[in-house]
Order: structure tokens, then sequence, then C-alpha cells
């Protein structure tokens, strides 16, 4: 593949879900990701109503090697990029990662940074492969990858449980735990109406 394709999810809003939900629902179509259960998948789901169908994750083929699962030191270990590469995508993703994506128009180093997992994820995928395969592993992998969108659909009450799970605010005692689990809701759905992030309607 030659050519990346950036699409502008915000001024194609309403046109995401009819146009790019019959390739990702297409079983002969392969979807490759990186950590497609920590955003992509969730928000695919969430924001278009598009549901994964054939799905490849360089991050699980990763784990199932005892890889590094950054997706710069996954890609520098594995030869895919020099460091010099390496260091300029991190440095991208140091100065962008938390930028407001809403600004327009996007100057040429955002686009290189959105653009810039995806130019090197199918040959990544294609070296991580040959790995599983020498080592008897690909199947297992293929399975995880397979069922991640399933595990990884948004739905409100469990990506409340899931936030407060992970924030080192969360209350160990039940009923002060059920408390924050539904402060964490109420967060998520308020910032779905207001097209915000989560932290920005309540730290």
């Amino acid at each position: 593949i030659e050519t990346d394709y950036v699409v502008d999810c915000v001024a194609l809003r309403d046109a995401m879900g009819p146009a790019l939900g019959p390739i990702f629902a297409d079983a002969a179509v392969r979807k490759v990701f990186h950590s497609c259960e920590g955003v992509d998948i969730p928000r695919l789901d969430r924001d278009f109503g598009i549901f994964v169908v054939n799905c490849s994750d360089t991050q699980l083929m990763a784990r199932a090697l005892g890889k590094p699962l950054g997706l710069v030191d996954l890609l520098e270990s594995a030869g895919v990029v020099e460091a010099a590469a390496a260091a300029r995508m991190t440095s991208l993703k140091r100065d962008y990662q938390n930028c407001d994506w809403r600004e327009r128009p996007l100057g040429a180093e955002r686009v290189d940074y959105a653009r810039g997992d995806a130019t090197h994820l199918l040959a990544l995928e294609a070296s991580l492969a040959r790995e599983l395969a020498a080592n008897g592993l690909a199947a297992a992998a293929r399975v995880d990858a397979q069922t991640a969108p399933t595990r990884a659909l948004w739905r409100p009450v469990r990506a409340a449980a899931e936030t407060a799970s992970r924030d080192r605010h969360c209350p160990r005692e039940p009923g002060l735990r059920r408390r924050f689990v539904k402060l964490c809701e109420w967060r998520d759905g308020a910032a779905r109406r207001v097209d915000e992030s989560p932290h920005a309607v309540c730290p």
C-alpha cells in the first residue's frame, strides 16, 4: 500500500457510519489495529455505530510473543523503523496525542502524527505474524484478536465501571465505590452529549 488516507471524523461525523460501516463489517477485509480495545473499537462503536469484523491487533500479537507493547518501541524492536524515525514518532506523540483535535485546520505535523501509526502497521503485522507462526502461537493470537471487538464494545455501565476501576481515587468500600461508578457513568454521558472528553467535563 503506497498511500495513507486520513479521514476527518469531525467534518464527516454523520457520514462515517454509513460510509465505513459496511467495510468494517466485511469479513473478507482484514482490519489491522494496535491496541484496538483501548480507544479505537469503543469509539467506533459509540460514536459511529461501527462494528469491526475480522480484526488483527499488533499489540495482542506482541503480548503473545513477550515483546514491547508500546507501538513505537515495538516498531523499532521489530526493525520496521529505524531509531531516527522512532524518535520522531515519539516526539510527535508527546506533542500531539492529547491536543485538541477539533481545531481546524490541522497542521502538517498533526497530520503526520495522525497517519504515522497506520503507515507502518501492515509491515509490523507481517513481521509479528512470521514470529507467531515460527513459535506455534499464530492460532491462539488470531482467536484473541478476532474476539477483541466484542470484548471492547462500548457500553455506558461497563465503561463507567472500567474507568472507575482504573482511577487511583476509586474507593475500596463497596458503597462508596458504587457511587464513584455512578459519577463516572454520569461524566461519560455528559461528555458524549457535549462531544467533549470526560476529563474536560469533570477531572
